[in-house]
């Protein structure tokens, strides 16, 4: 498998506007994580920011915030469906934006487009689990919408 070279990635603008884009949509995602977090709380911003970032990782905050959901509403109700719905989607846009984010740069040949290919314990040369760019765009895309529907949660009464 040839290593695509550096030059060959940092000169598709293309390529490294979507990835920037993935990037801060994921910052957006995640602080909404932790206004929906204070939202629920209902406490004053800086303790919920402490106790939010208190977790180091991604995965520990979700979970926080689905246990201080589940606590704070009541079973069954169209609120709590709603906060897990949501958390179920960032969940699952967790997994392809780790995939993305801890990846390696890969061509099938000189003349192929470039892919992102996940690190996995086993390594495969499917490009069933690789992403083209216009995967990553449409990953982008998604992530934006999540992130305004995170947002639009936080800011309903």
């Amino acid at each position: 498998m040839p290593r695509p070279a550096r030059e060959d990635i940092l000169k598709d603008t293309e390529l490294l506007s979507i990835v920037g884009a993935i990037n801060i949509e994921w910052d957006e995602i995640e602080i909404a994580l932790w206004r929906i977090f204070w939202k629920i709380l209902k406490g004053p911003w800086h303790h919920s920011y402490a106790i939010f970032y208190s977790q180091q990782n991604h995965r520990a905050r979700r979970e926080m915030l689905e246990s201080l959901a589940l606590a704070a509403m009541p079973d069954g109700s169209a609120e709590l469906r709603k906060i897990k719905a949501l958390l179920g989607r960032v969940k699952r846009a967790a997994t392809k934006r780790n995939e993305i984010s801890h990846g390696l740069w890969d061509k099938e040949d000189k003349s192929a487009e470039l892919l992102r290919r996940p690190l996995k314990r086993k390594y495969t040369e499917n490009t069933e689990n690789a992403y083209s760019k216009s995967d990553l765009k449409a990953l982008q895309d998604q992530l934006t919408k999540l992130s305004d529907d995170l947002f639009a949660y936080y800011s309903s009464p």
